[in-house]
């Protein structure tokens, strides 16, 4: 329970990383919810995609990244990135389905321990229902609803 880094330091892609994970845990917890009732959230990445934000990031960071082959194989255009979330948006497919991992045009599988860090697979740790309900329940009482 450390949702605003108030115990330690913060650190920018533990926080990112965090926030992933809570968007994949709130889609999951709607759908065990509010699901039979038609209400269904399904989870998005729409990869590495080409943009201006490396202008915002620290230099060094940048330069990391371009050295990385993984992801330079990954980089998408901002057309390539927007598919996924149209294809989660509008695809009959996914009418009344949700808890979903999309990635990729695709539902996405468990990562592999090889899968790395620009895998297009999600971590296992990623759906787990006890921390999915328990971010439930914090966001509840961060926004004063419990």
């Amino acid at each position: 329970n450390n949702h605003n880094f108030q115990k330690g330091g913060y650190q920018p892609f533990v926080a990112y990383g965090q926030s992933k994970t809570a968007n994949i845990y709130f889609a999951n917890e709607l759908e065990r919810r509010y699901g039979s009732q038609g209400l269904h959230g399904l989870i998005v990445n729409p990869g590495e995609i080409r943009t201006g934000i490396s202008n915002y990031l620290p230099a060094e960071l940048v330069a990391s990244m371009g050295s990385s082959e993984a992801l330079i194989n990954r980089i998408k255009s901002p057309e390539q990135g927007a598919a996924t979330t149209i294809w989660a948006a509008i695809g009959k497919h996914w009418e009344g389905i949700g808890g979903k991992f999309l990635n990729d045009v695709a539902e996405a599988e468990p990562a592999d321990e090889s899968g790395g860090r620009f895998s297009k697979w999600y971590a296992k740790h990623a759906f787990n229902p006890e921390s999915e309900g328990r971010l439930w329940n914090d966001s509840l009482e961060l926004v004063g609803l419990a």
